[in-house]
């Protein structure tokens, strides 16, 4: 018996096979020119600081975004806001999170579709500079406290496609990821 047919069996057996999914790309933070950054933020908290006694808080859905020029010239970049990136969260099983009504709709608008934002810039990052942006992706997704989640964020509307000295980039869109663990945020995770 032929050891690829001995080796499909034995995963039909423990009922593995058909739970694989195609495997995301892989994360690229830079492209060269621009390098992308996220992490997560803790919720704002208005108690009095003598209240606060947790090591530890929920990780409620916000996060920074950051576009960074990282080449030798000025970068151009066409930003729209939150709207320029694809958010994936995904549960410590490795499932992709449920959406929520918001979240559902704009899933279904095309890449490069119906602008999302009404604004619209033009920046020109001068080397080693960035702009940053707050999303809340719990208006996107059902983020739950006490609960493990990856996020991956990925961008390659309004970037550059070409690097310092005009050669085409192989590949324009930057991603980068990060993990909340199950406990939530240190304490002294920053707010902003």
């Amino acid at each position: 018996m032929n050891i690829r047919v001995l080796l499909a069996c034995a995963l039909l057996a423990c009922g593995r096979a058909h739970a694989q999914e195609p495997s995301a790309p892989p994360v690229h933070p830079s492209n060269g020119v621009i390098e992308l950054g996220a992490r997560p933020l803790l919720p704002f908290d208005t108690r009095p600081i003598g209240m606060r006694t947790e090591a530890y808080l929920p990780w409620r859905g916000r996060v920074k975004i950051t576009v960074r020029n990282v080449s030798f010239a000025t970068a151009t970049v066409v930003d729209r806001g939150t709207s320029d990136f694809d958010y994936e969260v995904l549960d410590s099983d490795g499932q992709m999170v449920e959406r929520t009504d918001l979240g559902t709709r704009l899933a279904a608008v095309p890449r490069g579709g119906a602008l999302v934002s009404p604004t619209l810039s033009v920046i020109h990052l001068a080397p080693l500079r960035e702009i940053s942006s707050e999303v809340d992706l719990s208006n996107y997704f059902r983020i739950l406290p006490a609960h493990a989640y990856k996020v991956t964020i990925r961008r390659s509307q309004g970037l550059p496609a070409t690097d310092e000295f005009g050669k085409s980039l192989k590949e324009v869109e930057v991603s980068c990821s990060f993990e909340v663990s199950e406990r939530g945020l240190p304490r002294d995770t920053p707010h902003r």
